[in-house]
């Protein structure tokens, strides 16, 4: 069955690790990583590596690039292979970004500070929720991400952050979100509808106290979560693989 993995973590949990992990795991598959913060090469620097079927694409600010590189993987990437996405939240960003330079001729700051100056309604964070968002979905949800996860044929595995629930916001309370709620007091960042993009959902953390990785699933495609959520220690080890083990039954917990 095709995989789709999304990562949740803050800064310095090892998530853009975990993309590299995954290509040095399995030399024999093709991964491409779209790079959204230029990490992917800045972390292959530190450690010195150089991985021949690890290709690392750096996002930039134009989304038609982006676009003709995405085609330009699918092309080549087969069922085995992996397609990777490190930070969804600045995708979505970037295509908002990209829709603003586009059609306005200015940044979303700038096009917001616009509408103020000339006492506009700026809601909906400065775009038109019937003309602009519209597009703005479709630019990041049909044109890419939709397409990665409902109808290519390769496996995918994506990254992102954490956020803090806004003082406005109601805190959910069932579902994935309700969960993440619970368990971390935080919520995936990005557009929306990620996490319902994505067949397993794990949330990767560092315990600095315990000097330890361990994850979370949150999600699971087809099984009811267990209550409390089971932690599982990858420190020192290649999360995929431990990934792995854990879907196949093999985890053994690390001896203390």
């Amino acid at each position: 069955m095709r995989e789709k993995i999304l990562i949740g973590g803050d800064t310095n949990s090892g998530k853009t690790l975990a993309i590299i992990q995954l290509a040095v795991s399995y030399p024999e598959r093709q991964v491409w990583a779209f790079d959204a913060e230029g990490d992917i090469n800045l972390t292959l620097e530190e450690f010195g590596l150089e991985l021949p079927n690890l290709t690392v694409v750096n996002a930039k600010p134009d989304w038609v690039e982006l676009e003709a590189k995405y085609k330009e993987a699918k092309e080549v990437l087969t069922s085995d292979d992996w397609m990777t996405f490190d930070m969804m939240g600045v995708f979505w960003d970037l295509a908002q970004n990209y829709f603003s330079r586009s059609v306005f001729g200015e940044s979303p700051a700038e096009h917001i500070v616009a509408l103020r100056r000339d006492a506009k309604r700026a809601d909906f964070g400065g775009f038109d929720g019937l003309t602009d968002w519209t597009v703005i979905k479709r630019m990041h949800n049909e044109d890419i991400f939709d397409d990665v996860t409902k109808w290519s044929d390769f496996n995918v595995l994506a990254t992102t952050s954490l956020t803090d629930f806004s003082p406005k916001e109601r805190v959910p309370q069932t579902g994935v979100r309700g969960l993440m709620a619970k368990e971390f007091g935080r919520k995936l960042e990005g557009e929306k509808h990620n996490e319902f993009r994505f067949r397993e959902i794990a949330i990767i953390y560092c315990d600095i106290r315990e000097g330890k990785y361990c994850f979370k699933l949150v999600k699971e495609k087809g099984k009811v979560p267990e209550q409390p959520l089971p932690e599982y220690d990858f420190t020192g080890k290649s999360f995929i693989d431990v990934y792995h083990a854990v879907k196949e039954g093999r985890y053994e917990i690390p001896e203390t």
